[in-house]
């Protein structure tokens, strides 16, 4: 999963695909740019408020976003989330 559809965010899903990851999803608040960025990078996309879901179901998240505040909230993590980079 990737969250945010911004330029960080394009360059994740490229490395991540480039390193053979099967399926990327990407979410944004703007359904619009996660559908185009999806559409560049045959990934997935989806509104943000599916992000608990996308969360249980993935094997890692990177969140890239210019968002000020908490995107991820903390009920939204698993017992397994790992923090790296902060």
């Amino acid at each position: 999963v990737v969250v945010g559809a911004g330029q960080m965010s394009a360059l994740a899903v490229k490395h991540l695909r480039g390193r053979g990851v099967a399926t990327v999803r990407v979410l944004n608040r703007s359904v619009e740019r996660a559908r185009a960025l999806a559409e560049r990078t045959s990934s997935e996309h989806g509104p943000l408020d599916h992000l608990p879901e996308a969360i249980a179901e993935a094997d890692l998240v990177v969140s890239a976003t210019g968002a000020a505040g908490t995107v991820i909230p903390k009920s939204a993590e698993p017992v397994h989330f790992r923090h790296i980079g902060q």
